[in-house]
């Protein structure tokens, strides 16, 4: 959309929560910067909404995936935890 006035917003939705990210435009130009950052393993929805519309390929389904940590740490024995970072299996025997 190619207007100097337009209104950009862009939410991200994760569970219950919804995050109104800043988006800056790009001088000189009608492209628009913004930046999505995740610190778990989760489903991100993200909504890009011009004057209150939904652009037509929003929303976009971000998936936050664990590192491989077998390819990483071959013979390693290492998980990835709920932030998807390789960690130490830890056994506990009862």
């Amino acid at each position: 959309m190619a207007r100097d006035d337009v209104d950009v917003r862009v939410e991200v939705h994760t569970g219950n929560d919804v995050i109104v990210l800043d988006v800056r435009r790009l001088e000189g130009t009608y492209s628009y910067d913004f930046t999505v950052a995740g610190t778990s393993v989760t489903v991100l929805v993200i909504e890009i909404l011009m004057d209150g519309v939904a652009i037509p390929t929003s929303p976009i389904r971000v998936e936050v995936e664990p590192l491989e940590c077998i390819v990483l740490y071959p013979g390693g024995h290492r998980v990835p935890d709920r932030y998807g970072e390789c960690g130490e299996l830890t056994l506990h025997l009862d």
